[in-house]
């Protein structure tokens, strides 16, 4: 990306919203735009709290950055792992947008299956469906784990969770990138035109309401897909 589209974009966008609490997406976005305002949505904001943090900014935003997930709903029922990963995200988006809004929306990488039995990919799965559905300026981000400036990987989970996502990493399973790879990424997207297509393929969930561990999640993700 060349200077000049850099400055425009920058001059363009002073009112930025990122969804979810990941440190390096709101380093990244400051680094891009640091003269913007720029307010922190907590990804597990109820609907009445999101409208009064958001009073702090001009409705409605320039950019807004959706980058989360809410790790505690593994062992929720499954009405309230949807409400918590989408339904509740899409009403918010829904409210603090309009059709001039940039959205970018960090998902997880395709899978070459049309089914999953992993809470985690069908969430953001549906949830991307669903927001180019609403809101067809989206632009969907599917990017591998990340690298951070200091070398660790930006995965949630324990040491157990940890130590096995080094190891398939190693073996190659596992994909990443850096931080500056990352910021290439969200730069690309920021600069490009929202994606032409009309919606993102649906997926079929397979036994997603049964609660599970995270760990059991990410190995039948893995695993099965």
């Amino acid at each position: 990306m060349d200077l000049q589209q850099t400055m425009s974009s920058q001059n363009q966008i002073g009112n930025i919203v990122i969804y979810g609490n990941s440190p390096k997406f709101i380093t990244l976005i400051q680094g891009i735009f640091p003269g913007a305002l720029t307010i922190i949505l907590p990804w597990r904001t109820p609907k009445k709290d999101a409208a009064i943090i958001l009073a702090k900014s001009t409705m409605p935003i320039d950019l807004l950055l959706l980058c989360g997930y809410d790790y505690d709903s593994y062992s929720a029922p499954e009405n309230l792992y949807l409400e918590r990963n989408v339904y509740r995200i899409l009403a918010v988006c829904k409210m603090i947008t309009n059709d001039s809004t940039k959205i970018i929306y960090i998902d997880t990488l395709n899978t070459n299956k049309g089914r999953t039995y992993s809470r985690y990919l069908y969430a953001k799965k549906i949830l991307g469906h669903k927001l180019k559905i609403a809101l067809p300026q989206t632009q969907i981000v599917p990017i591998p784990t990340v690298f951070d400036q200091q070398k660790q990987i930006g995965m949630q989970g324990g040491i157990i969770s940890q130590m096995a996502a080094k190891v398939l990493i190693y073996l190659g399973i596992i994909r990443t990138i850096n931080f500056q790879q990352l910021q290439d990424h969200i730069q690309g997207a920021i600069q490009s035109p929202s994606n032409t297509l009309e919606s993102t393929p649906t997926i079929k969930s397979i036994l997603i309401n049964i609660p599970r561990p995270q760990l059991i999640d990410r190995a039948l993700r893995i695993l099965l897909g």
